[in-house]
């Protein structure tokens, strides 16, 4: 696993310690939260498992078979701030009470929406930031827009998985046709973005990170300005439950009317 030294430590330390019951790791998607908690499974348990939907209903099912088991085992949560707090409050149970031989791992993107209750019973485990080195050491790709781009290992991939020239050349025509043609023609190319898992097309936080890249080799003051706004809007994408294709409109206009 590239980077995580100092996490990786402090993990081992609790393990020798005492491992706690549940555990909350923290990071951003594809900053390896699922790695380290399969590398602490391999150390504390014999067996482990991964719910596979955020359901009320397999949370109450996992609880029920952690009650009913004699094996060391781990169970990892994973996405844990997009469960409800129905299913949260469920947890609550087995946070409270920790049934013997059994540990819980709840993975999330952002603590704020985990519940109070929670997250205060919970020992919490922080990804640490990759730095640039090792964005370029995971990335095996002689491409500055790796290391100036992507964050995580998994934004890495996702930029992998693109055809990057492609890509960076339809961020370059909408940087520069934004202030040149008309609304209905630049919200055409909200049909070559993906605002769902399922959908077919550029994913939009990375589209923004590109935007933002391509804005800064700019040296036009408005193009400064549509960064700054940009890189409010990707904040904006971590707000449980956005709606991305109404964001993304959003964006578009107000890009346009710094031009006006």
């Amino acid at each position: 696993m590239i980077g995580q030294k100092q996490l990786i430590k402090q993990i081992d330390s609790l393990i020798e310690t005492g491992f706690p019951q549940f555990v909350v790791i923290t990071g951003d998607k594809g900053s390896g939260k699922k790695t380290i908690a399969e590398y602490i499974a391999s150390k504390v348990s014999k067996i482990h498992w991964t719910l596979e939907e955020n359901k009320i209903a397999n949370i109450r099912q996992m609880i029920e078979m952690s009650y009913n088991n004699y094996q060391s085992t781990l169970c990892i949560i994973p996405e844990g701030d997009t469960l409800s707090n129905a299913a949260q409050n469920a947890i609550l149970k087995i946070v409270e009470e920790p049934p013997k031989n059994t540990y819980f791992i709840m993975t999330v993107q952002d603590i704020n929406y985990v519940l109070p209750t929670i997250k205060s019973r919970a020992f919490i485990l922080a990804m640490e930031p990759y730095t640039r080195a090792e964005i370029k050491e995971y990335s095996k790709e002689d491409n500055e827009l790796y290391e100036e781009v992507c964050s995580t290992p998994g934004e890495c991939d996702l930029l992998q998985s693109m055809d990057i020239n492609e890509f960076v050349d339809f961020v370059d025509k909408v940087v520069d046709n934004l202030g040149k043609s008309s609304t209905a023609n630049i919200l055409k190319i909200t049909n070559n973005m993906a605002f769902k898992e399922e959908d077919k097309g550029y994913d939009l936080k990375m589209f923004f990170k590109v935007f933002i890249h391509e804005c800064m080799q700019e040296k036009d003051r408005e193009y400064l300005r549509m960064s700054i706004k940009t890189s409010k809007y990707l904040q904006k994408l971590r707000i449980k439950g956005i709606n991305k294709s109404f964001l993304f409109t959003d964006w578009i206009i107000e890009m346009r009317q710094l031009w006006k």
